[in-house]
């Protein structure tokens, strides 16, 4: 797997990961001080569970850290919650974000410091 930088605009740098020349990933980072914003980061369902979201976070967090930041903010899914949590990310709160059928759901607000998180870059650990 590869990871490669992509800029769209100004304060954002998006990386891609590929696997055999296909992405397969990608997260986009907004540089703010001293938090940063993760604003997406997203692996495709054929290749989830194979390490590629932790790569890309470390990835991340790797970027951030060397460009300053003293911390990722992440307004995650509610579904991905679990992952971040699980990769050294606290939750530092809700936003309501309600969708038909479900009128009480909130995006988890997460925070990951980076200066002490240590994630591997490599997809298999």
């Amino acid at each position: 797997m590869a990871i490669a930088n992509h800029r769209l605009g100004r304060g954002r740098q998006t990386f891609v990961a590929e696997i055999d020349d296909r992405i397969v990933g990608f997260y986009c980072l907004v540089k703010k001080s001293p938090t940063w914003e993760l604003e997406h980061l997203w692996v495709v369902p054929p290749v989830m569970r194979r390490g590629i979201g932790r790569a890309l976070l470390a990835h991340a967090v790797s970027t951030a850290r060397d460009g300053g930041a003293s911390a990722i903010a992440i307004d995650a899914d509610p579904n991905a919650e679990p992952f971040y949590l699980a990769c050294g990310a606290r939750r530092a709160g809700v936003v309501a974000a309600p969708v038909s059928g479900n009128p009480a759901r909130v995006r988890p607000q997460l925070t990951l410091w980076v200066a002490q998180l240590n994630l591997s870059l490599n997809p298999d650990g």
